[in-house]
């Protein structure tokens, strides 16, 4: 099934010229609005048969007016750096643009500088990756993901006190620190943290 893709021309004119040229006015073409034209990547198809100097034609990455590219938005194509990060995206890869595998590709480097393809850090890794692909799609919110980050660190700080109130209480009630290390599953170094004896 042909996939839609969006091109922004540099006036309402040149989008209707592109649009109604004969090669596409068959194909799959969707809409026109201002100086955007929607359409299929059959109508694509059909504009890079056009010879390079004919305006309109597409070259792979834009549609070529009077010289000048315009890039075409959601645009999928079968390229290397696609293919190296399809086996991890699974059905996502198709729901991305070029644009945002490029996108996820540099997010990635950060988060690799960040947690390292390393066991120890494969939970970390998985999430920011996660959420790089949730946001870049749309199916995820910056402020939403923020929003479950503050909930969850607020939620931390009241277990941490808990824990801080639990091990101090059973202090009190005469437990020794190795046997408040066992039961809690925690180091005796963290213990003594909690109860305010660490450093």
């Amino acid at each position: 099934m042909p996939r839609t893709v969006t091109v922004t021309f540099a006036s309402p004119e040149m989008a209707s010229r592109v649009a109604g040229l004969h090669q596409i006015r068959d194909a799959q073409r969707v809409a026109t609005a201002g100086k955007h034209v929607e359409l299929s990547t059959d109508a694509l198809e059909a504009l890079a048969e056009l010879p390079e100097d004919h305006d309109g034609h597409f070259d792979g990455r834009s549609i070529v007016v009077g010289g000048i590219a315009y890039p075409v938005e959601g645009l999928v194509t079968d390229t290397p750096l696609r293919r190296e990060w399809a086996p991890w995206l699974g059905p996502a890869a198709d729901e991305m643009s070029d644009e945002q595998i490029e996108q996820l590709a540099e997010a990635a480097a950060l988060v690799d500088e960040r947690w390292p393809d390393e066991p120890d850090y494969q939970e970390e890794r998985t999430a920011a990756l996660s959420a790089i692909v949730q946001v870049l799609i749309g199916d995820e919110s910056l402020e939403k993901i923020a929003e479950q980050w503050r909930r969850a660190r607020l939620a931390e700080i009241e277990a941490r006190a808990a824990l801080t109130g639990a091990l101090a209480g059973m202090k009190a009630a005469g437990v020794s620190e190795v046997k408040l290390a066992e039961r809690a599953g925690i180091t005796r170094l963290t213990v003594r943290k909690h109860l305010g004896k660490g450093k």
